[in-house]
């Protein structure tokens, strides 16, 4: 029977901060087969895991990543105040350094790094391709890089020889024959972008990456329309309803 898997989008991020060492650590503890997360640049070419170029969101205050060097912000609690209160005051912005130092302890789980748009603007795709592969270096055999940006995926693959997800937002004939020109390994997709039926999903080489659910029967409905990976932000409890679905999960776990 063909195993499905989940990913953890940003982490188990519906009950910690998301994009955190807490929340991709408790996402990894619970078996989650694979992690999504975001990066950007920082003015002197850190990469930290986050998903907006502002940490207004996720820390409550008005700081720029991309116009600040790394060493004034790694102290700043990200624990998402608006939602936590004051719950993760210890939860701190990591640097993508720090997340491939945990994703070394969970060799199983596949990763899908997400480079952000703002950052490639700012410096460019040659540089920040540069400092994410060194970074993940590692890992590299297991992670997918994904971005809105195309051009900027191809250049990472010609680099690195990685697999590459082209996040897409519209479902368009000119999408689908750039897709089919570029060939990435994955194509992204929000679930609710795309029309019914699986005689619709575009045929290709490339395997289905769909956002994000919380839901078990929906995610089994994606799975049987011929969708591979299914992300959802609350990893725990949908590995446990799925389970009471009698569907054979794919986990990390022992």
């Amino acid at each position: 029977m063909k195993m499905i898997p989940l990913v953890a989008h940003r982490g188990f991020c519906a009950a910690y901060p998301e994009n955190s060492l807490e929340s991709l650590k408790a996402a990894l503890e619970c078996g989650a087969a694979a992690v999504e997360f975001d990066v950007q640049l920082t003015l002197d070419h850190v990469a930290v895991v986050c998903h907006d170029d502002n940490l207004s969101r996720t820390a409550g205050v008005d700081f720029s990543i991309l116009q600040n060097k790394y060493v004034d912000m790694r102290s700043i609690c990200v624990g998402e105040p608006r939602r936590f209160a004051d719950q993760f005051l210890n939860c701190l912005l990591p640097s993508l350094d720090q997340v491939v130092e945990l994703l070394l302890e969970f060799p199983q789980a596949i990763v899908f790094v997400e480079i952000k748009i703002e950052s490639i603007e700012a410096f460019g795709a040659e540089l920040f391709n540069k400092v994410v592969l060194e970074s993940i270096a590692p890992i590299l055999s297991r992670c997918v890089l994904i971005s809105d940006d195309l051009d900027a995926l191809l250049a990472a693959r010609e680099r690195a020889a990685i697999p590459i997800g082209w996040i897409i937002h519209q479902w368009s004939e000119p999408d689908r024959l750039q897709a089919t020109e570029a060939g990435p390994e994955y194509l992204v997709v929000n679930h609710k972008y795309f029309p019914a039926g699986d005689e619709n999903l575009w045929p290709g080489d490339w395997l289905w990456v769909v956002y994000e659910t919380s839901k078990a029967n929906k995610a089994l409905d994606l799975y049987a329309m011929g969708i591979q990976w299914v992300e959802t932000n609350n990893i725990c409890p949908m590995l446990e309803s799925l389970q009471k679905h009698d569907a054979p999960i794919l986990t990390i776990k022992e």
